[in-house]
């Protein structure tokens, strides 16, 4: 199992490798060195929007106002600036070697593996991906008798597809 490690840390290292921050250049166009704090600021901004966690509860975990994460919110992390950022980091993810060892990068899931397979499945579901049809079989095995038992079960559209 890997050691916990905060949000915060992890980011400040990703940046030490990929210099994703200095993607996030001023909206008035003026180029300078990110000071530290400026560095801090929108890390905390970065956080806040991913965990949902919002700028007034980011600004009293980390000490910085309100009226600083709002003001770095807006003229540090824009669409555009994410966009480059998000560019970066993807490239570096890309060219590790583990990465390598996942097909290149062209599949992902949020619930569970997925493996394209050919053929029929009763635990798989036909998709369409990278412009092929591919199964999408989730590994969770059951014996025969429990997706019989469970092969009516309704299921959301998005649900993953494994029974039981």
């Amino acid at each position: 199992m890997l050691p916990f490690v905060p949000i915060a840390s992890l980011l400040i290292e990703l940046d030490h490798r990929t210099g994703f921050l200095a993607c996030f250049t001023n909206a008035g166009g003026r180029k300078s060195t990110q000071s530290v704090e400026l560095k801090r600021n929108i890390l905390a901004v970065l956080i806040a929007g991913a965990t949902n966690l919002g700028l007034a509860r980011m600004s009293e975990a980390c000490g910085v106002s309100v009226d600083t994460l709002a003001w770095t919110q807006e003229w540090y992390v824009r669409e555009e600036t994410l966009h480059e950022a998000n560019r970066i980091l993807v490239n570096h993810h890309y060219g590790l070697e583990l990465a390598k060892a996942f097909r290149g990068g062209t599949m992902s899931s949020s619930d569970g593996q997925r493996f394209p397979v050919r053929g029929k499945s009763l635990t798989a579901r036909g998709m369409n991906l990278h412009g092929r049809r591919v199964l999408d079989l989730h590994p969770r095995v059951r014996p025969v008798v429990d997706l019989r038992d469970q092969a009516d079960r309704p299921h959301r559209p998005r649900e993953p597809l494994h029974l039981g």
